[in-house]
């Protein structure tokens, strides 16, 4: 092994794992025995992914976290080499396996993390909203992000997450009672709400404030005309029987009085600004469709898809 001053120097690259044989077969045959190998590892994720030094050529391995506290040397290592002895079984010898300490986050609904969706995408109400803001139901007190742009059949809709928009089953075309709002209920009231304790908090600029007290009656009269539509199918929430996968997704029939023709689901100027910066690579074997996504709490994000789904582990379940 090279431990020379330049290898060292070196950062470490992850990439998906493109064209390998892994893929065909991790999900029917290896998948179950690799956490069946990892039993006695409180494991929080297992990732199949390519892994190396920076402009060097890398192998797939099997990338598993663990919480610094749940780190048990002696059977990490028993872990790490029999999934390795697994892989030369199923004629994969260049796979390996390895072990690090990390932290596993629902990072859109947990609280700690440091994210302001006000930062991303401003409340005003906008005619043609972009992906990503947040609508919410009439009958439903969640909220969510407004996800796709669809055109069926000459008709505009737009897509998003059942349980943003009923707390129904499978249900289908719905009258007034399931409207959708944008901006939702949620962010008008809380935009009220923050309008006003501002307000009380700066009694002392009283001519000032004076001018904006206006916005308070501003959001509740907002409310009215943020009508999105209604909800027109809901499959139910459900997992994929196949990849055990969660399906959770809704469609909206669109109102014609704010939409005449369907806006681009990535306007080029996102594209481009956000293509940039995801650098691609040189490897052809490492190519792998490229994920956009504007939500109503990162902003514009974008990736790679990879060939093999992980396994996550939220608490202390499977």
């Amino acid at each position: 092994m090279d431990w020379s001053p330049l290898r060292r120097s070196k950062r470490k690259c992850m990439h998906t794992i493109g064209n390998h044989k892994i893929a065909t077969i991790y999900d029917d045959k290896l998948r179950p025995r690799v956490r069946e190998i990892l039993f006695d590892v409180k494991w929080k994720t297992i990732d199949v992914v390519r892994l190396g030094y920076e402009e060097e050529p890398s192998s797939p391995i099997i990338l598993i976290t663990v919480n610094i506290d749940d780190v048990n040397e002696d059977i990490s290592q028993g872990a790490v080499d029999k999934i390795h002895e697994l892989m030369v079984e199923f004629g994969l010898p260049d796979v390996h396996a390895e072990i690090k300490t990390g932290r596993l986050f629902e990072q859109a609904g947990n609280k700690q993390q440091n994210y302001d969706q006000n930062i991303h995408y401003p409340l005003e109400l906008c005619r043609v909203p972009k992906l990503g803001v947040g609508i919410s139901s009439d009958g439903s007190n969640r909220v969510g992000s407004l996800c796709l742009f669809l055109k069926i059949n000459g008709s505009n809709y737009a897509m998003t997450c059942q349980h943003v928009a009923t707390s129904s089953g499978m249900c289908t075309q719905t009258d007034a009672k399931n409207a959708i709002f944008q901006p939702a209920k949620q962010d008008l009231e809380k935009r009220k709400y923050l309008l006003n304790k501002w307000m009380r908090i700066n009694q002392s600029y009283c001519d000032a404030i004076e001018a904006k007290k206006s916005k308070s009656t501003e959001a509740e009269s907002m409310i009215s005309e943020a009508h999105f539509r209604t909800l027109e199918y809901a499959p139910g929430i459900a997992k994929h029987p196949t990849t055990n996968a969660r399906r959770d997704w809704a469609v909206i029939k669109l109102s014609d009085d704010r939409f005449e023709t369907l806006p681009p689901n990535i306007p080029l100027k996102e594209f481009n600004a956000t293509l940039g910066e995801m650098r691609a690579s040189n490897e052809q074997d490492y190519e792998s469709p490229r994920v956009f996504k504007h939500g109503r709490t990162s902003g514009w994000t974008i990736g790679a898809l990879n060939e093999i789904r992980s396994d996550c582990r939220f608490g202390d379940g499977c």
